[in-house]
């Protein structure tokens, strides 16, 4: 068993917006989140890979709509789940809290 550590783990959220337009309401067309973090990255590729692993640190504890259904969800159970649908166990207590954003200008593909 190995144990990788990230004490600010991030939830890293992708979407897409064509023809993003500066000062105007743009509409999203394709949503992604994906868990981030040195450790967390490091378990992902260790169960890739056959290893078995968990991933240790601290999240933040606060809530945000998800989903059309508008039910709110804590960040570290989210987290939780995607660390859990990569194959990769978790033990996360509540801490920090980063926001990670990028914005991609161009006909990406995703």
């Amino acid at each position: 068993m190995i144990y990788t550590v990230t004490f600010n783990p991030a939830l890293d959220y992708i979407v897409s917006v064509p023809d993003f337009c500066m000062g105007k309401t743009n509409r999203t067309v394709f949503e992604q989140m994906f868990p981030g973090g040195k450790g967390v990255n490091v378990s992902i590729v260790l169960n890739n890979l056959g290893i078995v692993s968990t991933a240790l640190g601290f999240t933040a504890e606060f809530f945000y709509t998800a989903g059309k259904d508008g039910k709110r969800a804590r960040t570290s159970g989210i987290l939780g789940r995607l660390l859990h649908a990569a194959g990769t166990s978790e033990r996360y207590r509540p801490g920090g809290r980063r926001d990670a954003g990028d914005i991609l200008r161009g006909a990406g593909s995703h």
